[in-house]
């Protein structure tokens, strides 16, 4: 299975590529607002650019933590691997991943709930000052 030291690195350097890949999309986020999917997008897309700035910047924070939790998760896969390879049972490693993902997912999709209210509260106040969508 993982014999080579190849193989081994696979996984960190998957990890790494895609935290690389969310900080690009992150850093494009002000210039491309529609490159993220949320249930408000539309609403954020009819914003002007400075209503949409600090709903970008919550959005930069979300990918900061989708990064976070696959660093966690990720390494927490590769050390349950080192450990079963060198004959552990795993243990303590499985449960750890499990974990991970059982309190990161619903704090990922708490966030993503967080950004739909806030984006559509922006636009409700937006509109309300007499500036609807175009």
């Amino acid at each position: 299975m993982l014999r080579s030291p190849a193989s081994w690195g696979l996984l960190p350097l998957m990890a790494a590529a895609l935290v690389v890949l969310l900080q690009g999309i992150a850093h494009q986020l002000p210039r491309r607002p529609h490159w993220f999917n949320f249930p408000a997008k539309g609403q954020l897309l009819a914003l002007p650019a400075a209503w949409r700035a600090p709903l970008v910047a919550h959005m930069q924070r979300f990918l900061d933590l989708v990064a976070i939790e696959l660093v966690l998760v990720m390494g927490a896969v590769q050390g349950l691997l080192w450990h079963t390879a060198r004959g552990g049972s795993g243990a303590l490693a499985l449960p750890l991943v499990l974990g991970l993902t059982v309190v990161g997912t619903p704090l990922l999709l708490l966030a993503t709930s967080r950004l739909s209210d806030a984006t559509e509260q922006a636009h409700r106040q937006w509109t309300e000052r007499g500036r609807p969508p175009a």
